[in-house]
């Protein structure tokens, strides 16, 4: 049933009980019933047939009701001529061995699951108050009865919670029967008592629990008071009325934990967060103390389900939540915020030291390797953290600013909120809006950087790399605007045109220099995009251009996400004609063994080894042993990153077979590489090692 029928139901049924608990007799009830079932099921006619005859009916003359035709549809089911109306659908339900509850309706209305359950429900209730009303009916108790279960009605229609409706229900035991003291008791356990403890229960009766059996238990003022057989049939009757109740306070406090809980980790939302922090705040604030917001990022968790799937991704996030509880005091809050977005209030912090102690401890325990479905997934977080004792929305939102900003300086970081923050995250914010109207806008265009063979300085290929020319900021850094691509998930259509305006460009060049390669960068994003297959096949038909004159650049830690999915995926591509290179290579994690389970064709040295070549030894064992893996596998090796002439001696000393770098020619627009690639070689390179 919808949470909407749910509500529907429950309302229809409270105002049921209260009704036909309300009549003053047997009789009264059962008429009580029929008018308000007909009512709420918008039936043209109802009746309660037992003994073969309507003991109550609406929608029929007086002197005309269809006893034998309301029997057989009792007995049998079947459609009821009604005057005025015709045949009509009918639905019934037993009352007990009392008889049948039902209701008639047109035929184009047909009868739905949850009205079977809600007439149900009102034969049950029907039944249990007809039982009610007849001993009743014998009792002088009857009027402290009745108040005694509006009482318990009360609770079901305001939804009291569980300790309230358990404490209302032993009151009301020990008031109805002038008892010294009652309780409740649930699973061998004492829920709920009134009056005095000590005393042991004289008369105890059932009560009908979905969870778990339980007993209603009262004690006389005195041990010699004995409890008639009439007054434990009254309190049976007021056990099972006060049952209903409590299933209502259940259900109220199931409703209530899901509102304010998230279904998957079962952490608290950010309402229940909201909640706790204002809370916080308001006792800190009279103490005067801070309270902190620490708001918790999980890096490349984006990348992470994309290629494991969506339920290996929930599986993830429950095992981090895990860890982030366990590591927190009780009086501390965790919750997810949705996605991969964690917040943790932390209170009665001294100063941002022990906040952040907090946060080291959590970006170490969150970084520890999770096994996912048979394998070991690493992510780790990024953590803001904002400190004070005044508004809440401000400490959460400054906590999501600083985030950024622990996310802008890299993997695994965090970052105390700053006033300056404030302000650069509005600018990043006016940033992101302006760079989904790039494309449209023609905003964008390419700059190519040469690649050299190191032994002649031929230009063999470029790297296209993306710039923007905004409206108003001008040319925008790329170090600026691809990071947030990355994170607004921007970088798919951001990509798709570069790759299909560096295919259109190097098509050009081919004319002249078939041979050459145009090197396009693939992120992670666009890796795991279902379409980027499409999108390569699509720019090389509508290009022209040769597919194996186009080399795809992945970074180690894109390779390293998914290892059967990236590599199932590398392989449609190369079946497209294109080649892989690894960019980059040799800061990320790649082992022999997984980089020749893919297509690769050539491997980049990052420009971190390159740097060092005209220094240290170790950065100069480090870059040969790179060179020396990617030869004896057979790849083609770019050094990248090239800036001083020893570095590219160093290189040629090597066996390096590519250079690429500011000594050899800055990123250019496309038109000042097409009068280079006129020159056979590079002669302004320096002397290069034979």
């Amino acid at each position: 049933m919808s949470g909407a029928g749910a509500n529907w139901s429950t309302t229809e049924l409270t105002e049921f009980l209260a009704a036909v608990s309300a009549s003053p007799d047997v009789a009264a009830a059962r008429q009580t019933a029929v008018e308000r079932a007909a009512e709420a099921f918008g039936a043209e006619a109802g009746a309660m047939v037992g003994g073969g005859v309507a003991l109550a009916s609406i929608g029929f003359p007086r002197d005309a009701v269809p006893h034998a035709a309301l029997a057989e549809v009792a007995a049998h089911g079947g459609a009821l001529a009604v005057p005025g109306i015709g045949a009509c659908e009918c639905l019934a339900a037993p009352v007990d061995t009392a008889g049948v509850l039902l209701v008639a309706r047109g035929p184009e209305d047909e009868f739905t699951r949850e009205e079977m359950s809600l007439l149900r429900g009102m034969a049950r209730v029907l039944s249990l108050s007809m039982r009610t009303l007849a001993v009743l009916e014998d009792q002088r108790e009857r009027e402290a009865l009745l108040e005694r279960l509006t009482e318990v009605q009360r609770s079901v229609v305001d939804c009291g919670d569980l300790p309230d409706t358990l404490s209302a229900i032993a009151r009301g035991a020990a008031e109805l029967l002038g008892a010294e003291s009652a309780g409740v008791r649930l699973g061998g356990q004492l829920a709920a008592w009134s009056g005095p403890a000590g005393r042991p229960p004289l008369l105890s009766v059932a009560l009908h629990d979905e969870h778990e059996g339980g007993a209603l238990e009262v004690a006389a003022r005195t041990d010699a008071r004995p409890y008639a057989e009439s007054e434990r049939d009254v309190l049976r009757a007021f056990a099972e009325h006060a049952s209903l109740a409590l299933s209502n306070a259940r259900n109220h406090a199931d409703a209530v934990h899901r509102a304010l809980h998230d279904p998957l980790t079962g952490l608290g939302n950010r309402v229940l967060f909201r909640e706790r922090l204002e809370h916080a705040l308001a006792r800190c604030s009279r103490l005067g103390k801070d309270v902190a917001v620490l708001f918790v990022d999980v890096d490349d968790f984006k990348e992470v389900n994309d290629r494991l799937g969506h339920a290996q991704g929930d599986e993830l996030l429950v095992a981090l939540a895990g860890r982030l509880r366990a590591l927190l005091r009780a009086e501390d809050t965790a919750a997810r915020l949705g996605g991969d977005e964690f917040a943790v209030l932390l209170e009665d912090v001294g100063d941002g030291a022990e906040a952040v102690q907090v946060a080291e401890r959590l970006m170490a325990e969150l970084e520890r390797p999770v096994r996912v479905s048979g394998q070991d997934v690493a992510v780790g977080a990024s953590v803001g953290i904002a400190i004070g004792r005044s508004g809440g929305d401000d400490l959460l939102r400054n906590a999501d600013f600083a985030m950024y900003q622990a996310k802008a300086a890299g993997r695994g970081c965090y970052a105390l909120f700053q006033p300056e923050m404030h302000a650069a995250a509005l600018g990043r914010l006016s940033l992101a809006a302006d760079l989904r109207r790039a494309v449209d806008n023609g905003e964008l265009f390419l700059h190519y950087q040469p690649i050299v063979r190191v032994a002649t300085g031929e230009i063999c290929g470029v790297e296209a790399l993306v710039r923007w020319q905004h409206p108003e900021r001008g040319v925008v850094p790329p170090g600026d605007f691809i990071p947030l691509a990355e994170q607004q998930r921007l970088i798919v259509p951001i990509g798709r045109w570069v790759l299909r305006e560096a295919c259109r460009q190097g098509a050009e060049w081919h004319r002249r220099r078939p041979d050459l390669r145009i090197g396009v960068n693939v992120s992670g994003c666009q890796l795991a995009d279902s379409g980027l297959v499409a999108d390569i096949e699509s720019a090389l038909a509508d290009s022209g251009m040769a597919p194996e004159c186009l080399v795809l650049e992945l970074t180690e830690t894109v390779l390293m996400q998914d290892v059967d999915e990236t590599a199932a995926r590398l392989h449609e591509i190369k079946a497209l004609g294109p080649e892989i290179s690894v960019d980059d290579f040799g800061t990320g994690y790649t082992s022999l063994q997984y980089l020749q389970r893919f297509p690769i064709d050539s491997l980049k040295v990052a420009r971190t080894f390159v740097d060092g070549l005209d220094g240290s030894d170790d950065h100069a064992t480090l870059a040969r042993a790179i060179v020396d893996l990617g030869l004896s596998l057979g790849l083609l090796v770019i050094g990248e990153g090239v800036e001083r002439p020893l570095q590219l001696a160093a290189l040629a000393a090597l066996g390096c077979d590519f250079a690429q770098g500011f000594l050899i020619a800055r990123p250019m627009p496309a038109h000042e590489l097409g009068a280079l690639l006129a020159q056979p070689v590079l002669t302004a390179l320096p002397p290069r090692a034979a």
